[in-house]
Order: C-alpha cells, then sequence, then structure tokens
C-alpha cells in the first residue's frame, strides 16, 4: 500500500508523461477534482509540494485576550483571599468597578476560570438514603386509607 504522498507522487508523473486523465484518476480510485488538486500543487523545486496541508484556521478570531484571562484570574484570586463570593458573576461585577470597557460574559468567565482549573465542584451528600417512613397507602377510590 501507498502512502498519499507517493500516491500523490505517481499521479502528477503520469500526468506529466501524458497518461489519459480519466485513467490516472480511475486507476487509484479518485476523483479529476483531487488529481487536478495536485497537479496544481506540483512544483519541482519543492520536495515536500505532496505533502498534506492544515486545514486549520491561522487565527482565531474570538479568542480571549491573554490579558483579559489574567485579569479574570487575578479578580478570582483577590476575592477567593478575602473570602468573598468569587463566582463569574462577582468577577464581572469587579470588572465594572475596575472600568473595563468591554466586560466579557459569565459564560466566558467561567470557561477561562475552568481552563485553570478555579471551578472547585461541589460535593454531594451521595445517594438517597431513605427515613424508614413509612407512606400512606392509596387506595383505588384516591383517597389515602
Amino acid at each position: 500500500m501507498k502512502t498519499p504522498e507517493e500516491e500523490r507522487i505517481v499521479a502528477v508523473r503520469r500526468y506529466l508523461s501524458g497518461d489519459p486523465i480519466e485513467s490516472i484518476y480511475k486507476d487509484l480510485g479518485r476523483t479529476e477534482q483531487w488529481l487536478f488538486k495536485w497537479v496544481k500543487r506540483y512544483d519541482p523545486t519543492n520536495p515536500k509540494w505532496c505533502e498534506s496541508r492544515s486545514c486549520a484556521p491561522h487565527n482565531i478570531p474570538n479568542k480571549t485576550p491573554m490579558e483579559i484571562e489574567k485579569t479574570v484570574l487575578s479578580i478570582r484570586d483577590r476575592l477567593k483571599s478575602a473570602n468573598e463570593f468569587c463566582g463569574a458573576l462577582a468577577i464581572q461585577w469587579a470588572m465594572e468597578d475596575l472600568g473595563y470597557e468591554k466586560v466579557i460574559s459569565e459564560s466566558t468567565i467561567k470557561a477561562i476560570l475552568a481552563r485553570y482549573g478555579k471551578i472547585e465542584s461541589r460535593k454531594s451528600s451521595g445517594r438517597y438514603k431513605p427515613k424508614n417512613i413509612p407512606y400512606p397507602k392509596i387506595e383505588p377510590n384516591g383517597k389515602p386509607n
């Protein structure tokens, strides 16, 4: 079995040698679009022309700036050390008090706190424990006995 890179090289070589286009992509189990994509990318001066390119975006436009994340974390630490309420809503209020023009949403603050492991999970009391109190039986007429 050939690697994808070897398959691309073979396809482009066959195209350059003059093989019929339809036979090239059909022999490889590919589409005409795939063949022309790699013919277009072919560059004899670049040995890495046949490697896959990432489809990931080069930048993330909605990413929260690191300065804001650091501010959120420092406000939370300050509130926690003062034994005050240090949830997302309190951090949002503190940012307003500090004069930030754009205060980020509560959900964004929660996401930042979760990313840095600052959210403490509530400890549940465990499973339900019955109190061993008998409940009244309901008769077919709908009244308890």
